[in-house]
């Protein structure tokens, strides 16, 4: 039996597991006794993070978990719920909000980018986007039992918790929050890097400097904030499709309009990655499927030998001229 978080629980809404009897249960086993070595002390760790976060000390839950999850003696999914929840509370999720949010909100087309910039506010002096980053790499790997992933999908190999980069290897409970945490990354990194208008419109070309004023659309300004970025639309997109008939029955209209989204998005961004190839001089058809390395944040190189920085920098194309209605609208 899986639970996550507090009020960043998706297990709740999604799959009655009665989350508050057994958070009662944890709970009672007291900080005292955190430890892997038997299932009781992995519940008293599990029970101090709820703990924690059901009085949004999101830091407090970091730094209990943090140790625990680097601890190959503590590698279970109910370890990687929890990390995944501390730093979803950093990316500031807050999971029943959300939904309320995008059911209120405008999520068709384009306006999906102006709602998550909305949202997801972030500067660089916050934790946001560091918190986003840890949680997603906490729900990669939470995996189907007996999924075989090619060794070249997998992240953080040599760590006590790898991850898969392919979504329809993960479990459903997991897709449903990378979906979210995704959101809460691309809201952030529209922030920081597009600034932002006061309608939530894009104010400049995203990533643009001195040096690169066209932004991350130039491939040698790709850099790990433009990797996270691409790999955050993507992953959205791919936890969508892989629970589409969850969301589309459970989340009313909103789900079915990310369903939607999903379909119409992925073949689009399909096109933007393949013409970031052809820029770099990849032949055409090259990476029309954006490629499965480009989940992974740390992919990007910022060479153009490296179809992963090119099609990051396809994808700020596709996002900063707005085409049909699709992109981030300025």
């Amino acid at each position: 039996m899986s639970v996550y978080r507090s009020k960043f629980s998706i297990a709740a809404r999604f799959f009655p597991l009665g989350g508050a009897l057994l958070l009662a249960l944890l709970s009672s086993c007291g900080a005292n006794n955190l430890n892997c070595e038997s299932d009781e002390g992995r519940k008293a760790i599990v029970a101090e993070v709820d703990q924690l976060l059901s009085s949004q000390n999101c830091s407090g839950a970091i730094s209990v978990i943090e140790p625990f999850y680097a601890d190959a003696a503590c590698a279970s999914d109910d370890i990687r719920q929890a990390r995944a929840a501390a730093n979803a509370c950093a990316a500031n999720l807050n999971f029943f909000q959300l939904l309320d949010d995008l059911s209120t909100n405008n999520i068709v087309g384009n306006e999906l980018w102006v709602t998550l910039t909305k949202l997801f506010p972030s500067s660089l002096t916050d934790q946001r986007l560091t918190g986003g980053q840890n949680a997603l790499d906490a729900l990669f790997s939470i995996r189907k039992p007996g999924t075989l992933t090619p060794a070249q999908y997998i992240i953080n190999s040599t760590t006590p918790n790898p991850g898969s980069l392919v979504a329809s290897d993960r479990t459903d409970e997991s897709n449903i929050y990378a979906m979210m945490v995704s959101m809460t990354l691309v809201g952030a990194l529209q922030n920081r890097f597009g600034a932002p208008l006061a309608n939530y419109h894009r104010g400049q070309k995203l990533g643009t400097s001195a040096t690169f004023p066209n932004g991350w659309e130039t491939v040698g300004a790709v850099d790990s904030n433009a990797c996270t970025y691409a790999a955050a639309i993507l992953t959205l997109f791919d936890s969508i499709t892989q629970v589409s008939g969850t969301i589309s029955s459970s989340l009313g209209s909103s789900g079915a309009t990310l369903s939607a989204a999903a379909t119409v998005f992925t073949a689009l961004l399909g096109n933007a990655c393949d013409a970031g190839c052809v820029t770099c001089g990849f032949a055409a058809g090259s990476c029309t499927t954006c490629p499965i390395d480009l989940r992974n944040r740390k992919a990007c190189t910022g060479l153009a030998t490296d179809k992963s920085s090119c099609s990051a920098a396809g994808i700020a194309v596709f996002m900063n001229s707005t085409p049909a209605g699709f992109g981030w609208p300025n």
